[in-house]
């Protein structure tokens, strides 16, 4: 691989700062992890206090700044354990208090309304006292989950043999309809009149002898054609749903890029479409939309001659070589998809700080072991391995926060991002061997984009379950008094005190915009699109990079994605829209200028 692979120039390349990343500091990174590490047992002691006020000191935390996230990190405990934490209220002189005067002296509170501090001689006592409570609270939800599980598995039972009867009754429908059918087609039949068949030899009539072919194939006036014995009534036509397409087709502006497209979002495979658009754009003498149609009918195996040699003569071996990074209104208006919700989008991206710090504790119980091992961490910038290299690359270009890279060559799969308070990415072993340049480059590009503030709460597994519940939490957060119902609102208001206390006055305004959005477009969002959407938008970006279709379907059929042939479609709409040619201009790597400055392999 040369050396100049995953490399900018130095002198040309213009980089930008990076707004959409989610920002967490590193003071605050740390003192949420040491915390969650403190409450992990249920009990924060005296001396455990004192090593927090020790920690925060280090670490220049005011204790205005600590508390916030000290709070955060107990409500999501609370809510994840279902039972407070409780700390010690004691200093060195209490220590040395007789038990009787300890026992007159309230210096623990209350564990969930129903812990008696002031009656315990030791706090060994309060912790098995916290551990039962853990436990009794753990088997109740074990008996009502097995009550849970029965009754569903009866509703179930119902559910099957009502299923079981709608089938007989439509088998039932299905064969009186038929036997309808038959008893109709018969009836027409009888009633239908008998054409006579016309003498050989009967004397043909003077009218008969000159009568012209339009009077023969037109029937009288008042009469009825007889109707041939072997036509069966229809309601429509059988071709027209066949020439419909071709109807639709034929009505479209041939040389109208705009519309072409736009039937091309209805089938991307269709080569005679692209073949139009093609034709259309060497009229216009637009080099690069025809370079980026001609590279689409070469992946689909449907170019001609002159379409393969446009893509022939202007592909280059090497990587894209932009010469400014992406903005954030680029970003916006070009890379993402038309379909995804910016509501949802920006909802998601004003909690992801609050989130990542306040849901520290539930995120550490989730981590892999090797996810953040020290040991595993490379810096992307001095890597010799390529998969890590083109991470840095690829930052550099999409505006994005290059995140904490660690190689784990045990990881089955390309790469993921774990989220603490300072997510990371595992570089796994099908990245590491046998991926070329424009694979890498695919697949840096999509990985990094789920970075993005707005994307980044949907890894490291897309839930519409659980995003529901961040972006209703984020939009009560901007309206108090959205109505939500009862099963709802026991989700998602454990995370609203989560959240909330890590937010300042300008995020909680800036909610209160979201909401007043959200209530503009009628209270509506659909998550699953969204998703679907996301997942479009972060391949565009990775395609971006490439320049590549074959490289992309590699690496998405390397990690399993669902829908290969929709995804590759998808591409194949971006690559060839309008708003991927402009910013392949505005970025430098068009081929009108990147052909004159080819770098051969």
């Amino acid at each position: 691989m040369p050396d100049e692979t995953f490399t900018h120039d130095a002198l040309e390349f213009v980089s930008r700062a990076t707004p959409s990343s989610v920002e967490v500091s590193d003071q605050d990174a740390k003192y949420a992890a040491i915390f969650a590490e403190v409450i992990w047992d249920g009990l924060i002691t005296a001396e455990k206090r004192r090593q927090l006020r020790t920690a925060a000191e280090l670490l220049g935390l005011s204790e205005e700044r600590a508390r916030p996230i000290e709070q955060a990190l107990l409500g999501a405990h609370t809510a994840r354990h279902r039972i407070a934490v409780v700390e010690q209220q004691i200093d060195e002189e209490e220590r040395h208090e007789t038990p009787d005067a300890r026992r007159s002296r309230k210096s623990i509170a209350p564990l969930m309304g129903h812990v008696a501090a002031a009656s315990r001689d030791s706090y060994d006592e309060l912790r098995s006292l916290e551990f039962e409570t853990r436990i009794d609270s753990l088997e109740s939800d074990h008996a009502r989950l097995v009550t849970d599980a029965e009754r569903l598995a009866q509703e179930n039972d119902r559910l099957s043999r009502l299923v079981d009867e709608l089938r007989a009754k439509l088998a039932d429908s299905a064969a009186d309809a038929a036997q309808a059918s038959a008893r109709a087609a018969e009836l027409s039949s009888a009633s239908r009149p008998r054409a006579s068949r016309p003498r050989i030899d009967a004397p043909a009539t003077t009218g008969g002898r000159h009568r012209s072919r339009r009077s023969i194939a037109a029937p009288p006036p008042g009469t009825t054609p007889p109707a041939s014995s072997d036509t069966l009534p229809t309601a429509e036509p059988p071709l027209l749903p066949i020439l419909a397409p071709l109807v639709s087709r034929a009505a479209a502006p041939r040389n109208d890029p705009a519309e072409l497209h736009r039937l091309l979002k209805r089938s991307p495979r269709d080569a005679d479409i692209l073949r139009a658009l093609f034709r259309a754009f060497q009229r216009a003498d637009d080099l690069d939309r025809r370079f980026c149609i001609a590279h689409a009918l070469v992946y689909l195996g449907e170019a001609n001659d002159q379409e393969r040699a446009t893509y022939t003569t202007y592909a280059v071996a090497s990587l894209v070589r932009p010469s400014r990074a992406i903005d954030e209104d680029e970003w916006t208006e070009f890379v993402r998809h038309p379909e995804q919700d910016r509501t949802i989008g920006d909802a998601l991206g004003a909690i992801a700080p609050a989130v990542l710090l306040g849901h520290v504790t539930a995120l550490r119980a989730s981590l892999h072991g090797d996810a953040i091992e020290p040991s595993l961490e490379v810096d992307p910038r001095s890597s010799t391995e390529p998969a890590v290299r083109s991470l840095a690359w690829a930052s550099a270009i999409l505006g994005v926060r290059l995140p904490t890279v660690c190689v784990c060559r045990e990881l089955d799969r390309s790469a993921d991002i774990v989220l603490t308070p300072k997510p990371a990415s595992r570089i796994g072993a099908r990245a590491l061997k046998g991926r070329t340049p424009r694979e890498l480059a695919f697949l840096s590009g999509q990985h990094l984009a789920w970075y993005r503030k707005e994307l980044l709460l949907a890894q490291p597994e897309l839930s519409a379950r659980r995003l529901e519940d961040w972006v209703v939490a984020a939009l009560l957060l901007g309206h108090a008094e959205m109505p939500l119902t009862p099963e709802l609102k026991s989700r998602v208001e454990p995370l609203v005190g989560t959240i909330r206390p890590l937010l300042n006055d300008t995020a909680l305004a800036r909610l209160g915009e979201i909401f007043s959005r959200f209530v503009e477009q009628g209270g509506r969002m659909n998550l699953a699109r969204w998703i679907a959407s996301a997942e479009i938008t972060a391949a565009s970006a990775g395609l971006l990079l490439a320049n590549d279709l074959g490289a992309a379907e590699s690496v998405l059929r390397l990690d399993g994605v669902g829908d290969v042939e929709r995804m590759m479609g998808e591409l194949v709409l971006f690559l060839t829209s309008e708003r991927c040619s402009t910013l392949r201009r505005r970025i430098g790597i068009a081929v009108d200028r990147g052909v004159l400055r080819r770098i051969e392999p």
